[in-house]
């Protein structure tokens, strides 16, 4: 009886330390699961609906894997690129798109970079 017991336990043991090995393709299976539930659309109905003159998206680059967006834009005007952001980031509670670089040109042409967060450290995507 004492050695079905100790077999029992031992067999308990050995499936607890199966059980701790992470699959070969649980990496993999985050990976694909961040970049499905990457929210794209919304990410360009916000670029599509926001409109200003003299603002003129240049560059998209999505990173679903990294839950952000980057975007490159050409600008006429400092006040146009200005009023973007904040109509681009109306009706946010706190701004999802930031100013990350922006630089005027002698012709009259600047060109600025905004980056954005959709997603929460380790969590789905917020919006």
């Amino acid at each position: 009886m004492q050695a079905q017991l100790n077999q029992r336990e031992q067999e308990l043991r050995d499936e607890q330390a199966r059980l701790a090995i992470p699959k070969p393709y649980a990496k993999d299976a985050q990976a694909i699961l961040r970049i499905a539930s990457f929210p794209s659309d919304q990410v360009l109905k916000a670029l599509e609906a926001t409109q200003i003159e003299g603002v003129k998206v240049t560059s998209i680059d999505l990173s679903p894997e990294a839950g952000t967006a980057r975007v490159e834009l050409e600008f006429t005007d400092q006040g146009q690129l200005m009023r973007y952001i904040d109509d681009i980031n109306a009706g946010e509670s706190k701004p999802r798109w930031v100013l990350q670089q922006a630089k005027m040109q002698k012709q009259g042409v600047g060109t600025a970079v905004l980056s954005s967060s959709w997603s929460s450290p380790g969590g789905p995507p917020t919006r």
